[in-house]
């Protein structure tokens, strides 16, 4: 979930640089991953895998 005064493009490529910058995330990831920047205030359908509590 993105905040509402982020912009997309900086947070996204934040976050693909550090798992790019992390070596144990890039071993993981081998068969890739699937990451979806909802903006705020949106509500994916389903359950949530984790909410921090």
């Amino acid at each position: 979930m993105l905040d509402p005064a982020a912009d997309a493009a900086t947070a996204a490529r934040a976050v693909a640089e550090r798992l790019a910058a992390d070596d144990t995330l890039r071993a993981r990831l081998v068969r890739g991953l699937d990451l979806a920047l909802l903006p705020a205030g949106a509500t994916p359908p389903g359950e949530p895998l984790y909410v921090r509590g």
